[in-house]
């Protein structure tokens, strides 16, 4: 029997583990109508190495075994697999060795405080399955004593120290190109100064040589200017001017696009919008904080509000579809409904049940319809207090939001002050490269102007 009793161990470990889901509980894709305990019977793993082989498929938005960790899926093929039937499934020991060094790698989520995932995971699975699901799956334990006040904390004092750290302020207004007075010439670009002379006394002789000639022989003055451009022209290529006018412009190109990175990387790390975004998210969560006392008494109020709607949902809720009996609806298709998390009365509606592989439209009515016998039975008691489940899920999510507030202000001073500190220092380590290339980038434009 031991070995029966570890592919129990085996089950539950696979539930708590993969968000209630049972390990045979998948999409069956063979023929015939098989229920859960013929799944179990066949070895139709539904997270296995060999479930498409079984006809079997993993439920949607479900993570893999091994996601997990390798050793947690091996152990799981171990315990589900034909060849265990006789024995060699997981002991007791083997489980507690592998969550051990499974719990030791988790990662801890950076959105909910509540979700912990394995280290081989880009990001967390459960903030996916919840933004997919719309459903929360774990809330973060939080004592809910201190909901109906502050308990000591103080919040205006920790603003109080937050209105001593000061402002760095606006940045300075960035040197310019324009500003920088450039006293002449680069001796790199100095060759153009004398090429430009140059160029210009050619023209002028060319000039002169082709008026001599034109009053010498006026009636070839149609072939003589045309020549004369082209020798100018051909003159001034072969001082190398085009060359060095190109490296002057490609120069200043550059000069000024290096300004523009420099320029754009001051702009990013010297402002002071950080610290003005910290500090005003500091005093948005003391108002919030401080309201948290009405706020219960809204909540409480929009509970009575929606007493009977809650009535009406716990009741659908516990009509399970696994236990009904359902026209046209067999097993294999209840564990098609739970793999898709469609599991009681209150999660059937047209639009998640259609989507279910195998449902057509004749089987999401006799879903629907389920749903509506059900729901008139429900009988609606007014004069009920608000069920006390409610309250102390209110007052749980309440002290979640309070918890993050104090989390807030609490660290408010430290991050504000390392802002300060951050924002001030990268004015310093910025301020002498963007002088340096804002010279560069005008000195740049100095030398480009005698091209």
């Amino acid at each position: 029997m031991p070995n029966h009793d570890n592919f129990g161990l085996a089950v539950i470990i696979f539930k708590l583990l993969m968000i209630g889901r049972h390990p045979y509980m998948g999409i069956y894709k063979g023929s015939g109508d098989l229920g859960l305990d013929d799944l179990i019977k066949q070895h139709k793993y539904a997270y296995g190495k060999s479930a498409a082989l079984s006809h079997m498929q993993r439920p949607p938005k479900i993570m893999p075994v091994t996601n997990l960790s390798p050793p947690i899926a091996d152990l799981f093929e171990r315990a589900f697999a034909v060849s265990s039937v006789g024995g060699g499934r997981p002991t007791a020991r083997e489980w507690v060795g592998a969550l051990n060094s499974l719990e030791a790698t988790l990662r801890k989520c950076t959105v909910s405080p509540a979700h912990y995932y394995p280290p081989g995971l880009i990001s967390c699975p459960w903030c996916a399955f919840e933004a997919d699901t719309r459903h929360t799956l774990f809330e973060p334990y939080v004592s809910v004593q201190p909901v109906m006040g502050l308990m000591g904390f103080d919040p205006d004092l920790i603003w109080k120290q937050i209105l001593t750290i000061s402002d760095p302020g606006l940045a300075p207004q960035p040197l310019s190109p324009s500003q920088v007075h450039v006293s002449g010439i680069s001796p790199s670009a100095a060759p153009i100064k004398e090429l430009k002379w140059k160029r210009r006394l050619l023209f002028l002789v060319i000039f002169l040589a082709s008026m001599a000639l034109i009053s010498i022989a006026y009636k070839y003055t149609i072939f003589i200017i045309p020549a004369a451009l082209f020798l100018g022209w051909l003159g001034a290529r072969n001082l190398a001017w085009d060359d060095m006018s190109r490296k002057i412009r490609d120069r200043r190109q550059q000069a000024f696009s290096a300004y523009g990175r420099v320029e754009d990387e001051w702009k990013k790390l010297a402002s002071n919008d950080d610290f003005l975004r910290k500090r005003n998210e500091v005093e948005e969560a003391i108002r919030n904080i401080k309201r948290i006392p009405e706020l219960r008494k809204q909540r409480l109020a929009e509970l009575e509000k929606d007493k009977i709607e809650l009535q009406r949902n716990r009741f659908l809720d516990n009509h399970e579809i696994a236990k009904a009996k359902i026209s046209r609806i067999g097993p294999s298709k209840k564990s098609a409904l739970l793999s898709y998390g469609i599991e009681t009365a209150l999660d059937v509606n047209w639009n998640d049940v259609i989507r279910v592989p195998g449902f057509g439209q004749a089987m999401t009515q006799s879903m629907v319809d389920w749903r509506k016998s059900i729901e008139r039975r429900f009988r609606p008691q007014p004069n009920q207090p608000i069920n006390p489940k409610d309250v102390q899920a209110m007052d749980q999510q309440l002290a979640v939001e309070k918890q993050k507030f104090e989390m807030i202000i609490k660290s408010g001073p430290g991050e504000l002050a390392t802002i300060r500190l951050r924002i001030l220092s990268k004015r310093e380590a910025l301020r002498l490269p963007l002088e340096n290339a804002a010279r560069e980038a005008a000195q740049a434009a100095h030398d480009a102007s005698f091209i």
